[in-house]
């Protein structure tokens, strides 16, 4: 009994260990992003409470603060993990004329089709002015490639399959 409450507590002590409450500033007001059960609020004084995501509790979660859409103003990223490698990304951007955040949405388009289906690992990449998401599925690395149009769209841009030759192979170049 006394092996079965260490080892419950520890698990209880992982299991919440990511990152899910968040404090930043934009344009001059504090914003705070705090879990609450299963969904992720926007806290922002003199408003109120906005729900961005609500995710399985049971998986690790964390939130990102960074620029995803190149424009000055930071953006949140809800991510979930979806197994060992693969981490799903919810991504809310800024608006500033509206003072809001607005999810992420991936332009309307037929073809062509994205490799990951969602946005995964994503990666911001200043220096071409897109992103990266990268996804796994069984020995096969899928990488698609997303640039914003001039009405503001997401569009993809290339998509990528890097396929494991060779078992002892660790790491994965973008």
């Amino acid at each position: 009994m006394k092996y079965f409450v260490i080892i419950s507590t520890l698990l209880l002590c992982f299991s919440v260990s990511a990152r899910t409450e968040s404090t930043f500033i934009t344009d001059g007001v504090k914003t705070e992003i705090k879990k609450i059960g299963e969904c992720f609020y926007l806290l922002t004084a003199g408003k109120e409470k906005q729900q961005f995501k609500c995710i399985d509790d049971n998986l690790e979660s964390d939130v990102i603060i960074q620029d995803f859409n190149f424009d000055g103003y930071k953006d949140i990223a809800i991510t979930n993990s979806l197994g060992m490698v693969n981490n799903i990304f919810y991504v809310f951007l800024y608006d500033h004329v509206n003072a809001a955040f607005k999810e992420l949405k991936i332009a309307d388009s037929k073809t062509p089709t994205s490799a990951c289906g969602d946005l995964y690992n994503l990666v911001v990449q200043l220096d071409s002015l897109s992103l990266v998401s990268s996804c796994r599925s069984g020995p096969v690395w899928y990488y698609d490639t997303y640039r914003y149009n001039a009405q503001d769209e997401l569009w993809l841009y290339k998509t990528t399959e890097y396929q494991i030759q060779n078992s002892e192979v660790d790491t994965f170049p973008l």
